[in-house]
């Protein structure tokens, strides 16, 4: 018996569980991709286990959080998960929260970010966290009634780390990132998901929200002609339904040989 099989026969069954609800990241995913994960249409890009693994390894991190927080005096609890039902929306979101500590007796969130170093860098030097991981925290604000979160970014590589508190006007579109003023609006989020459901409801394909960019029958991260960059969004890149999306236009390039023709929508 391989431990090790073992281990990734049950990751691969967790991520392929059904779904029930909303989760937060879907405040910033494409509706397409959406819309294949609830119907369950088979991936053509899955994910592979190294980058399963990788997530696990920074699981791990977020787990010592929790004790190195206690340490430092906080009262803190990891991993609290909940359901809200949301004006608006057929399903309810689903969520699990990486941290609540108290600061002062006051209830605050924790959303722990991990990556390579040099992403974290650029992070710092932009002095400002990632937009769909902003969004990401301001669903989690919504849903628990909790307007103050820590991001915490750390490298996974490098141990390169940097912080943003981010409060949230639960009654306006209105928050701030380290004292300045950054408008995300809630709402439109709750519109955007009412919109998926009813592609969901009539079984209808709904528009990408993002680009890509083909030639010779391959989604390429870029690529340059006529002294022009063509490159597609990231969410494109790591989507696990790539290729199934883009499938008749990566046929047209295919066919088009050494002229190819290229895409960028």
């Amino acid at each position: 018996m391989q431990i090790l099989n073992s281990i990734e026969e049950a990751m691969l069954k967790e991520k392929d569980k059904e779904r029930k609800g909303h989760y937060p990241s879907g405040a910033y995913k494409c509706r397409r991709e959406l819309f294949y994960d609830w119907k369950k249409v088979k991936q053509s890009n899955p994910i592979d286990l190294a980058a399963l693994w990788r997530f696990e390894i920074a699981n791990g991190i977020h787990d010592r959080f929790k004790s190195l927080l206690e340490a430092a005096g906080y009262e803190c609890e990891a991993e609290v998960g909940g359901e809200q039902e949301v004006p608006g929306l057929k399903y309810p979101f689903r969520y699990r929260v990486d941290l609540l500590f108290k600061v002062d007796g006051e209830l605050r969130g924790g959303e722990i970010k991990t990556s390579y170093g040099q992403g974290i860098k650029r992070i710092q030097e932009e002095q400002a966290p990632r937009e769909h991981e902003l969004k990401q925290v301001v669903v989690y604000a919504h849903l628990t009634g909790i307007p103050i979160w820590h991001m915490l970014y750390v490298g996974r590589d490098n141990a390169y780390r940097t912080e943003f508190v981010v409060e949230v006007d639960l009654g306006s579109d209105t928050v701030t990132i380290n004292g300045l003023e950054c408008p995300v609006s809630f709402a439109k989020i709750v519109e955007r998901l009412a919109v998926l459901e009813g592609y969901l409801q009539e079984n209808t394909l709904p528009p990408r929200d993002f680009r890509a960019a083909i030639k010779n029958g391959e989604v390429k991260n870029k690529f340059q002609k006529d002294l022009k960059e063509y490159r597609s969004d990231w969410q494109c890149m790591y989507c696990s339904w790539r290729d199934h999306c883009w499938r008749n236009e990566i046929v047209e390039t295919q066919m088009g040989g050494s002229n190819a023709h290229m895409w960028y929508e």
